[in-house]
């Protein structure tokens, strides 16, 4: 598969937990009226995600594993995953497929590929992420939905 280009998206520590386990392989974001998915199939993301600091070492908000080799450089305890840096990523996946449907046709089976135990436990989880953006579930948007596997991962 071509790699086309890189982006980055920001994830929720259970989403990173999600996929360190091997249990999330979808994401769905909204999809912006009139536009186009941002990446396609074969482009890679690399996930930016909450970090902090324990002494002076960084460390990853999700499950607390130390970046010994990166020392903390930011004035706050807290670094918000908007503002990592891609030399601090972890986790980079590789776009398989790329669609689009409303959220609330999301099957079972993509539940539980998002990392959730269901479908209820995905309304909840969507509901976190996305009510007072004006996007709850309820509202039904549109999304883009990018399946993916996990090819790079590093332990720290």
């Amino acid at each position: 598969m071509k790699i086309n280009a890189t982006h980055s998206l920001i994830f929720s520590a259970p989403m990173v937990l999600a996929m360190l386990d091997g249990r999330k392989m979808q994401t769905r974001r909204v999809m912006a009226t009139n536009k186009y998915p941002r990446a396609k199939c074969g482009d890679r993301f690399w996930v930016r995600e909450n970090l902090a600091r324990v002494a002076k070492v960084t460390s990853y908000q999700a499950d607390g594993t130390m970046n010994e080799k990166f020392p903390w450089r930011w004035k706050n305890a807290v670094l918000p995953a908007m503002y990592m840096p891609k030399c601090l990523s972890r986790i980079t996946f590789q776009i398989g497929h790329v669609g689009w449907q409303r959220v609330t046709d999301i099957s079972e089976y993509d539940a539980v590929a998002e990392g959730v135990a269901n479908i209820e436990e995905y309304i909840t989880l969507w509901d976190s992420l996305n009510a007072k953006r004006g996007y709850g579930w309820k509202t039904n948007p549109v999304t883009v939905i990018y399946t993916f596997r996990r090819i790079w991962f590093t332990e720290f």
